[in-house]
């Protein structure tokens, strides 16, 4: 009576992988569309400081690294969104690469720890990193590949003549 109760509970998403992944989801979907409009941004208006003057070279390099830096971390929160989603899905490397792409965020934001913005994305990123390897995680990962047995009763013994 209790390997039919458990075997539903194995294939079921701990809710800490699911809360992980609605963190992330939320803070990379945040961060994707405001990197992305701020590339956006950077790269319409860098044409309309072009008239002449000193330093308009220089201007034009900073816009053009702006906005390229912009546009390589909108691609990256774009990326742990897709993570997020096949870590839900019961994906290992998904949740490898998304622990990897927490950690750097964690780093990075401690590096910048100065604004508030920064605080936060350190917790989400941090709760990202712990949720995904508590609450049944990681049974839950490490049973993806596993043969499902389903044993009613057991065979019957045939005795040896």
């Amino acid at each position: 009576m209790s390997d039919p109760a458990q075997e539903p509970d194995r294939d079921r998403r701990p809710g800490t992988v699911t809360a992980a992944g609605v963190v992330t989801l939320v803070m990379a979907g945040l961060a994707t569309l405001g990197f992305g409009v701020a590339a956006v941004m950077v790269v319409t208006s860098s044409g309309d400081g072009d008239g002449g003057g000193d330093g308009g070279g220089d201007g034009q390099a900073m816009a053009d690294f702006v906005g390229a830096v912009a546009g390589l971390l909108a691609v990256w929160s774009l990326v742990a969104v897709v993570l997020a989603v096949f870590a839900m899905r019961r994906s290992q490397v998904a949740r490898v690469l998304l622990v990897v792409s927490a950690a750097v965020v964690a780093l990075l934001s401690l590096v910048a720890l100065a604004s508030v913005v920064s605080l936060v994305t350190l917790l989400g990123a941090v709760a990202v990193i712990v949720l995904l390897f508590t609450g049944g995680a990681q049974d839950w990962y490490a049973a993806r590949g596993a043969p499902q047995q389903r044993q009613e009763s057991p065979p019957p013994v045939q005795p040896r003549s």
